[in-house]
């Protein structure tokens, strides 16, 4: 039985900020479990206007940070940021011609510092730091809307996530994630079907599909309106489901094809927004879009949730290449990333 965790928050002389997390979970007999998030630095970010959706740090220090605001859609960029937090330079521009992006979805920086885009448009594209385009490929045979992308360099793979409809119509469901050589680039094979829950009500409209790759090449993933985390074995094509707890994510409502969301649906609603692998944790950040508040689920790598509904300090917006967790605030000059460190302990029954 999981129940709702107390949360503790105390700063300590060290400027340190500890959030503790109690989930009582006796789960096959275990003991209880202490989830935390310990403030490792704070770095002001010198960006006065737009958003920050995503950061990917960069072995020097430096920042990547995309900026995807739908509502002011010339807005969207990729920028880099000194490790002082001042902006450097803007990567590519916003457009719909090859080589730009539009309605950018997701970035990532490879080992060779190309900083990889997708764009909701089917499109990838490399750049490099300095600002030219390596190369940039439309997603085609088979082709989608790109939502999520992640590489996977130690087996020479990148995967994207995006609706790849199984037959005709969206509606009868999609495949959901997708994996590419990266030597090539070739399309190799799909996984993850469209969640039945989905189908049933009628949520393509709310639907986002979220992943991340774990050290043993298996990916985790989410799709925003449904309340499981699945990690997909692709060696053996194998997908487990795991049920997500929260309060604040209620279930929801069959929509009506014919009427739409209706006024404020979207912008109410409590969707998945982020999940991220750190270490042996996978982390799933929920969020609703009018308020801009976010709580964090925290599973363990065997599927078990052991945090449920955590406060979080903000936006979650990326990991650190040790396994931090950076999350993303407003602040007086433009906003704030801060690195959290996770962690876990076992109480005494």
């Amino acid at each position: 039985m999981i129940n709702i965790p107390i949360l503790l928050l105390r700063a300590v002389a060290t400027k340190t900020l500890v959030l503790v997390v109690v989930v009582s979970s006796f789960v096959h007999g275990q003991a209880p479990s202490r989830v935390t998030l310990n403030r490792v630095a704070t770095k002001p970010i010198n960006k006065p206007a737009g958003r920050i959706d995503q950061v990917v740090a960069l072995p020097d220090g430096e920042f990547v940070i995309r900026n995807s605001d739908y509502s002011n859609e010339p807005t969207q960029a990729i920028e880099i940021y000194d490790r002082e937090g001042r902006f450097r330079k803007k990567i590519g521009t916003f457009g719909k011609l090859s080589g730009q992006y539009y309605r950018l979805k997701a970035i990532a920086v490879a080992a060779d510092a190309a900083i990889w885009a997708a764009d909701i448009m089917g499109r990838v594209t490399r750049f490099g730091q300095d600002g030219r385009v390596i190369s940039t490929r439309l997603i085609q045979n088979p082709g989608y809307n790109i939502f999520g992308l992640a590489l996977d360099e130690a087996r020479g793979i990148f995967y994207l996530s995006g609706c790849l409809p199984k037959k005709t119509y969206l509606d009868l469901g999609c495949h959901l994630i997708h994996k590419y050589s990266l030597k090539t680039g070739e399309y190799q094979q799909s996984f993850l079907d469209t969640d039945p829950e989905a189908l049933e009500k009628h949520l393509l409209a709310l639907e986002d599909y979220h992943l991340d790759i774990d050290g043993r090449g298996q990916v985790w993933a989410a799709d925003g309106p449904i309340r499981k985390v699945f990690r997909v074995d692709p060696a053996t094509g194998q997908t487990q489901s795991f049920s997500l707890t929260s309060r604040i994510m209620t279930p929801f409502a069959a929509i009506n094809p014919k009427q739409g969301l209706g006024p404020g649906v979207y912008e109410n609603a409590f969707l998945i927004d982020r999940v991220l692998v750190v270490g042996g944790f996978i982390v799933v950040s929920i969020g609703q879009l009018k308020t801009a508040k976010y709580v964090l689920q925290v599973f363990s790598a065997n599927g078990q949730q052991i945090a449920v509904d955590l406060t979080s300090p903000g936006r979650l917006v990326g990991k650190t290449q040790n396994n931090h967790l950076y999350f993303a605030t407003s602040a007086p000059r433009g906003f704030q990333i801060t690195e959290y460190e996770v962690s876990i302990s076992r109480q005494r029954k």
